[in-house]
Parts: C-alpha cells; sequence; structure tokens
C-alpha cells in the first residue's frame, strides 16, 4: 500500500492571505520541521512530498533532510491551481478560520492548500494508491487521529472515495484514494466541490456518511484553529501547549500534547468557562463600524429611526485618521454594518479606501442595496477595496420584499442587483457577494428557493432572524432560538462595534448604548478592547452576574 503525505507550501504567504511562518522557529525548530516531525511518527506513510513554488523549492529542500526522519521527505514544484480560485478562498476563508467548513462559497479548510494538478502530479509521479493531504502549518498535528483517519479510509469508508474529519482545523489532513485525486485534477475540481451542497444535485450531507470519520465533539465545536498561521494562532509563552520533551516515540522538540489537552487549552480563550482574563487577545476577531445611522427599509427587528437618527455621524476625517493610526492583527476581519446602510454614507470610498491600508484580513460591508448612486460601490469593487459584500434581502418575490422591508423599493433592488453583478463579473467574481434574507412568518414559504437559488447563483446565502434588541423591540422571529441554559456571551470575547459617532459598545444587541466603553477620538482599538468596562462585563458574565441589558437579551448563544 503506497500512502504518499503531500504538503503543498508557500514561504512567503499563506492561503488565507497571512504572512507564512514555516521557517519561523517554535520550540527551537521552524514550524515546518515540526510538521514533519509528526508525520514521520505516522504508521502507514510511505514518502512525504512537499510541493512548493519552484523559485522556492531550495528553501522547501532545506526540509527534507534529518537523523530523524524515517520516511523519505522529497520536493517538487508546485503546479499552482488558477489565481482566480486562490483569490475567492483568500475573500472567503477568513471569515470562518475557526471551522473546517461553513460561510462564504462553501469552501473548506481542506481547499485552503489544494492545487488539484499538484496533487493529481504527485499521485502520478510517486503511484501512489491514497493520498494524504497536510497543511503546511498544522504544528499541532495529532498523531493517533491523523491514524486514525488513515484506517478509517482504508477499511471503514465503503461509499466514497475520500475521507475528512470535521475535528477544529490543523488537527488532522484529508485523504483521497488516488483516482478521485487523478480525475480532480484533470476536471480542475476542489475539495468543498465534493462536500458542499448542490440544489441540482441533492444528496445526504457527507458529515452523516462513510466519508466522515466522527470524533468527540469537543475536537469538532471547539472554535480554535489550531494552523500557525496568525498572530492569534501562535502560542504564548507559558501556555504550556509547547513541549520541548521527546514525543511519543522519537525525535526531541516537537509539540507533545492531546487534542483533548489541545481543546481545552483553547476552551479556556473563549466563553464559556472562561476565567483567566490575562489571556484576553489585544484585538477583537471581528470589528463592526457603523458608518451612518441612515437606512431606507424598516423591516422586523430594526432599530426605530429616532434612536438611529440620535446618534449622528462623524465626517470621514475621524474614521481615515483612526484606522491610520491602528496596527490591527493579522487576522481581524472589518465589517461595515451597523443599524445604517454604509451605501448612504456620503464619504464611503474615502473610508473604505483608509480601511483597506490599514490591512486587516478581509473586509466586509452589508447593505440593502438601495442607493441611488452606485457608483462608490462599484468604484470599491473594482479598486479591491471589498472582500465579501453582504446584501439584506426581505423577500424571494416582490410582494413579499415590499412588505417585509415596509418600502415599494423592489424594483430599485432588481435594477442595483444588475449593475452589481456585471461589476463583480468584470472583477473576476470578487467580491463575494452573499445574499440575506430575514426569516420571519411571511417569508417562511420562500426560505427554499431562495437559498437553493442564490447557492446556485452567488454560491452561498444567510438566513437571518430579527431579534428584540434585549427586549427593546416586540419579538417579530419566528421562534426563540436560545437554548434553555444561559451561558456567557462569546461575542464578548470576540467582537466589537464602532457606532456612528465614534462610540465603542461592547455589541449591536443594545440600541440605547447602555455599555459605552470609549470613543474613536481618545481610544486605539486595543484600548477600547482591554478597557476596565469590558473587562468588568466579561467577568460579570462569567460569574453568571449579567447586567442589563444583558439580562433581556436572547442572541447570546450567537457565534
Amino acid at each position: 500500500m503506497n500512502i504518499l503525505a503531500v504538503i503543498c507550501c508557500d514561504f512567503d504567504t499563506t492561503a488565507i492571505g497571512t504572512r507564512s511562518r514555516l521557517r519561523d522557529p517554535l520550540a527551537g525548530k521552524p514550524i515546518l520541521t515540526h510538521v514533519l516531525d509528526r508525520l514521520q511518527q505516522v504508521h502507514g506513510l510511505t514518502h512525504i512530498l512537499l510541493a512548493a513554488p519552484e523559485p522556492q523549492l531550495p528553501l522547501a529542500q532545506q526540509f527534507t533532510s534529518s537523523p530523524c526522519h524515517l520516511v523519505t521527505v522529497s520536493t517538487t514544484p508546485l503546479i499552482a491551481r488558477p489565481e482566480a480560485i486562490s483569490a475567492r478562498i483568500r475573500a472567503a476563508r477568513p471569515w470562518n478560520l475557526l471551522s473546517w467548513r461553513g460561510g462564504a462559497g462553501q469552501f473548506t479548510v481542506f481547499d485552503e492548500e489544494y492545487h488539484p494538478a499538484a496533487i493529481a502530479h504527485a499521485a502520478r509521479t510517486f503511484n501512489a494508491d491514497h493520498i494524504l493531504a497536510i497543511h503546511s502549518h498544522a504544528a499541532f498535528l495529532d498523531v493517533p487521529l491523523t491514524e486514525a483517519l488513515l484506517h478509517h479510509h482504508l477499511h471503514k469508508n465503503h461509499e466514497m472515495r475520500i475521507t475528512y474529519t470535521p475535528a477544529a482545523p490543523g488537527l488532522t489532513g484529508f485523504m483521497l484514494r488516488a483516482d478521485i485525486a487523478l480525475e480532480m485534477g484533470d476536471k480542475k475540481v476542489m475539495p468543498w466541490q465534493l462536500l458542499a451542497y448542490d440544489p441540482a444535485n441533492p444528496q445526504f450531507d457527507t458529515l452523516i456518511r462513510d466519508a466522515c470519520m466522527q470524533v468527540d465533539p469537543a475536537l469538532s465545536k471547539i472554535p480554535n484553529r489550531f494552523l500557525l498561521d496568525t498572530d492569534r494562532a501562535w502560542p504564548e509563552k507559558g501556555s504550556g501547549v509547547i513541549s520541548t520533551s521527546p514525543s511519543r516515540e522519537k525525535g526531541s522538540g516537537v509539540i507533545s500534547i492531546s487534542p483533548a489537552a489541545l481543546a481545552l487549552e483553547a476552551a479556556r480563550s473563549v466563553a464559556p468557562g472562561v476565567t483567566d482574563f490575562s489571556r484576553t487577545h489585544t484585538a477583537p476577531r471581528e470589528l463592526e463600524i457603523e458608518l451612518t445611522p441612515n437606512r431606507l427599509t424598516n423591516p422586523p427587528g430594526s432599530v426605530p429611526q429616532i434612536i438611529r437618527q440620535a446618534r449622528g455621524h462623524l465626517d470621514p476625517v475621524h474614521w481615515t485618521r483612526w484606522l491610520a493610526s491602528q496596527h490591527f492583527p493579522d487576522d481581524l476581519l472589518l465589517t461595515f454594518a451597523g443599524d445604517g446602510d454604509p451605501l448612504l454614507y456620503p464619504h464611503l470610498l474615502a473610508v473604505l479606501r483608509a480601511a483597506r491600508n490599514a490591512k486587516p484580513l478581509s473586509i466586509c460591508l452589508q447593505t440593502d442595496l438601495l442607493a441611488d448612486n452606485l457608483d462608490p460601490l462599484l468604484t470599491a469593487i473594482s479598486e479591491n477595496f471589498l472582500d465579501i459584500l453582504t446584501i439584506t434581502t426581505y423577500g424571494h418575490t416582490p410582494q413579499t420584499y415590499n412588505k417585509v422591508s415596509n418600502t415599494s423599493f423592489h424594483e430599485k433592488f432588481s435594477a442595483n442587483l444588475l449593475q452589481l453583478a456585471a461589476a463583480t463579473r468584470a472583477n473576476h467574481g470578487l467580491p463575494l457577494v452573499i445574499p440575506r434574507l430575514l426569516k420571519v412568518r411571511d417569508t417562511i414559504p420562500e426560505l427554499e428557493p431562495f437559498f437553493d437559488t442564490w447557492i446556485s447563483q452567488a454560491g452561498w446565502a444567510v438566513i437571518d432572524s430579527p431579534t428584540t434588541r434585549a427586549g427593546t423591540l416586540p419579538p417579530t422571529a419566528v421562534i426563540d432560538m436560545a437554548p434553555p441554559k444561559r451561558r456567557p456571551c462569546r461575542r464578548l470575547w470576540d467582537r466589537l462595534l464602532l457606532r456612528s459617532n465614534g462610540t465603542a459598545v461592547p455589541c449591536d444587541q443594545d440600541p440605547h448604548d447602555t455599555l459605552p466603553l470609549g470613543n474613536i477620538d481618545s481610544h486605539s482599538l486595543a484600548q477600547l478592547w482591554t478597557s476596565p468596562a469590558l473587562t468588568t462585563l466579561r467577568q460579570q458574565h462569567a460569574d453568571a452576574s449579567y447586567p442589563t441589558p444583558c439580562t433581556t437579551c436572547t442572541e447570546w448563544h450567537r457565534a
């Protein structure tokens, strides 16, 4: 049995757009050495192949010889996938780095470094029977879990030619029979196309088929990324996740820890169960900016105009100056949304340009797409200021749209949608467009046609539910989705909202902004995120002593 492990690596840039850390030292060894050391312990592998861009082959070759290597490691030039696919993955995957799938375009963690022609070429060259694709930054690769994946693939998966596990990204890899790897190479097929929902060919989710090796829920549900390709993922000194003691069988200086311990370590950095607040990161994962309180629709769950208008809005100098002074972490996600529609902000283009120059990992804009003048948006698209564009819809038919949005704007919406489609086609399919439908009683009959239509046309769709904004609005959702047992709100450790007047608040569920944290005119993002007020709020949630308005909030369970 010839089982070939393949690592597609880049020593300059990662697939999600961050700096490659393959040569960065960790516990005295480069990251890629840790990955190879872990692979060397996986029983059953016959060869390990590093596929790297041809100019980088001398760097890759430095990792092929080691006295600890029992399995031969060699290199080959990387036959890269089309740049258009890589660009779409760079746009989509940052929004769900902590899970193996989900989010824009239905891309998975297995797509990040998958190059169909390269994998197929490797299978042919080495006459492989099976391929194990491993992420290049998987320094926490779990040996027993990977061996179990191989066993499941060879002996328990009787209906599909691919095998994976829903474990958190980085704990193991993705297996393929050589024949399907060859077919994928010939047809330029990516893993997501085998695992995604296709309305034209609906099938059972692979999660309940032989292709999926089930794991302990702690490993599949933990919101963490065990890939060292961002600043946030890098282990802290003294965190206990790095060991220089010998590993299971051979070698030293490798990472030596079980998946359960990794999951527990990660769980302490997110709610619920937080007790050590010294480990709170210096910046949120997601930052939302509300540029204007204005919007043209008035759907269920929207904040009353009189409350929104009382906030006012800042001139663009405040925003551009603040953005220029920030040092964002390399995985920060920036969204322009809030209670207003950013397309109605007269200086949108200037702020988007400043946002791109601030170098967040990805930028999203959420809109009703009802502005009379789309030129700022179309310019932003052509200049690549946006990665994701989410469009709120209020029905799949004109009648329902107008009724739920409390407008008569469906015709304008449709015309603007045509302009947007032309602009994204001219820009190689970017930004990724994600339609969102508000789920209320009037839209229930249209949920399925909406979802299937947009999955086919845009690659993804989202169904939202209106909220009561912590009890300040009447309930209009079809059903309350909050679990019966209250837990701390995880958003307090992940997200921050800047209102249109520059005030930072913990979340969007408090329309009256009763828990202000500071203002952009006097605080940096790091100062707002680590402010005493937010630290106190986190402690109150950890102690189950919820303040107003959290006591009446039903959105605490949302990620």
